[in-house]
């Protein structure tokens, strides 16, 4: 039972660090005026793409919104601006602090992970598995409150697509009306707290000879 509990904490929790990045869970929304034109001008003009998309609704979309994870915003934006980074970057700057934070927060989840994994195959006292576990938690949450920070620049208004693009024009294309993490975000402290229960549940249906040898072993048995 001991190598079945082991196991399962380690698969447990090296599994948040794929679910970190391949979730989809960022979701977004952009209100825009060009696309309701396109979609109006191509049903009047009875465009089949157009008409088959509105699927016989009457009504013109004015917005588009998806679900991306992680894994898709790196490349949706690795090769943006390539030849004018250093003018993109000005652009954005509102936003470097609190990417850069996002980001060391997201790592720390990342080592989290590991370490919780380490601790439930070695440590021969799996506090260090409940420990490390509540810490992955507890960065969850920090990070979920470093997007929501980054995300109101966004919806501000402070960093828009017309100043990224430097064109008032920009704002026809499209601004954001919604980011935010969906209920997906939160399979990642769920893990976590799944790590926790089991190690507890684990430990509490020991027999009463393991649970006295454990005790011994952690210096915590009575004299007696």
């Amino acid at each position: 039972m001991k190598y079945v509990y082991k196991l399962v904490a380690a698969v447990g929790a090296l599994a948040v660090i794929p679910a970190l990045f391949l979730l989809k869970m960022i979701y977004f929304k952009i209100s825009s005026a060009a696309l309701s034109a396109i979609f109006y001008i191509g049903k009047l003009a009875g465009i089949e793409q157009i008409t088959d998309a509105l699927n016989g609704s009457n009504t013109v979309p004015d917005s588009i919104g998806d679900i991306y994870s992680l894994y898709d915003f790196y490349y949706l934006f690795s090769d943006m601006g390539s030849s004018e980074t250093g003018d993109l970057m000005e652009k954005i700057k509102p936003l470097i602090s609190p990417a850069i934070t996002s980001s060391v927060v997201l790592i720390l989840i990342v080592l989290c992970a590991i370490l919780t994994a380490i601790f439930a195959i070695f440590a021969k006292n799996n506090r260090y598995v409940i420990y490390s576990s509540i810490c992955g938690i507890g960065l969850s949450f920090m990070l979920y409150e470093c997007f929501s920070d980054l995300a109101s620049i966004i919806l501000s208004g402070t960093v828009s697509l017309a100043t990224v693009l430097d064109s008032v024009w920009a704002g026809l294309i499209g601004s954001f009306e919604k980011l935010e993490l969906v209920t997906n975000f939160w399979f990642i402290p769920a893990i976590f707290g799944a790590i926790i229960l089991w190690t507890v549940l684990y430990n509490y249906t020991l027999p009463e000879k393991e649970k006295r040898e454990r005790k011994l072993m952690l210096g915590e048995a009575d004299d007696q």
